[in-house]
């Protein structure tokens, strides 16, 4: 089955903070991850960080991107 493209959408939510808008991606339909490396000396340490909602949504602004 063919899937529409992928959406963004911004609107209230009751998960914004302090009443901003949050943003959502819907129908995505090929996932991507984005690495990016240390600016400094490379560890070999790691953080991965998912948004939630992959069941509907892929939650942009409220899940992760504040790190």
């Amino acid at each position: 089955m063919v899937q529409p493209p992928e959406s963004i959408l911004t609107k209230h939510t009751p998960e914004a903070i302090d009443g901003d808008t949050s943003q959502a991606a819907f129908d995505v339909s090929v996932p991507t991850m984005t690495v990016f490396p240390p600016k400094g000396r490379n560890t070999g340490a790691a953080i991965v960080v998912f948004p939630g909602g992959g069941f509907k949504i892929v939650a942009l602004t409220i899940e992760g991107t504040e790190i």
